[in-house]
């Protein structure tokens, strides 16, 4: 699973943060999704403009947010702040349809080394 996204991109080194992201959003669709049981999951990959693009579809009703700080022992609630830090941009969006949602991520190959030359944060944005 790890390496279907370099070879989309082209890439023979990793991306940083790759598996990071695509499981804090599917582990957040499990975990936080109010679907049916009978509904999926689906995860979708996609390349634009030298960019990969990561997608988590669900059923459910509910947006993710970002949450405040979690204190240093919690066990819970860093997953979108991880998000957030590893991705260029992320956001939520209605599915087609009306039924659910995606949430994605956009990620540069060379992420970690454009945000430290361009003092770059990554952000949320809005649907």
């Amino acid at each position: 699973m790890q390496e279907l996204p370099q070879r989309l991109l082209g890439e023979a080194r990793p991306l940083p943060g790759e598996p990071q992201r695509l499981g804090e959003l599917f582990a957040n669709a499990v975990r936080h999704g109010d679907a049916p049981p009978d509904r999926l999951i689906e995860i979708r990959f996609a390349v634009t403009t030298g960019r990969l693009r990561l997608e988590v579809h669900d059923a459910g009703t509910g947006r993710p947010a970002l949450q405040p700080s979690t204190a240093p022992d919690d066990e819970h609630g860093r997953g979108l702040f991880l998000v957030n830090e590893l991705s260029e941009r992320w956001g939520c969006c209605p599915r087609a349809g009306g039924i659910g949602k995606f949430v994605w991520a956009l990620i540069t190959p060379a992420a970690a080394f454009t945000d430290l030359t361009l003092d770059r944060t990554p952000k949320l944005v809005p649907a």
